[in-house]
């Protein structure tokens, strides 16, 4: 038997707003924790590591949009 738990979140802001365009902040987080309840080796192979993200778009009347993303993964 083996326990595994995790957890996400994310979240956006329009940071600004004018005639025609948006910008809008996003960021975000997940986690898995994977073991097994009996042995030696408890982790399980396979898991995902933890995982930031940070993110920005602008959006022009519909017609075009842009966006830049920024992930770090850390064990």
């Amino acid at each position: 038997d083996a326990s595994i738990s995790g957890f996400e979140a994310d979240a956006t802001w329009q940071a600004m707003q004018w005639q025609g365009g948006t910008l809008s902040l996003s960021g975000g987080f997940d986690a898995v924790t994977a073991r097994l309840d009996s042995g030696v080796n408890r982790n399980l192979p396979r898991i995902p590591p933890k995982r930031w993200r940070l993110g920005a778009v602008l959006d022009w009347t519909c017609i075009w949009w842009c966006g830049v993303g920024l992930e770090r993964l850390t064990n």
